[in-house]
């Protein structure tokens, strides 16, 4: 149950009843899908943009 609320695919076939334990299932999703976030945004930022051709070559008619 805990790997489909994390991915948000839902519980299936399993439904919390208790109001405690749809609480912790809302925690949960709330959690996996911050994690994803946090996991790409650090991805995004250990791993800079690569710089293209066109900002290697100087420009025609510049100062040089």
């Amino acid at each position: 149950m805990s790997f489909g609320v994390l991915t948000s695919n839902g519980p299936g076939d399993v439904t919390p009843v208790g109001a405690k334990v749809r609480s912790i299932v809302i925690l949960e999703q709330i959690v996996g899908v911050l994690y994803v976030a946090i996991l790409i945004a650090r991805l995004a930022g250990i791993y800079p943009p690569r710089r293209g051709r066109d900002a290697e070559q100087p420009k025609p008619g510049g100062n040089s």
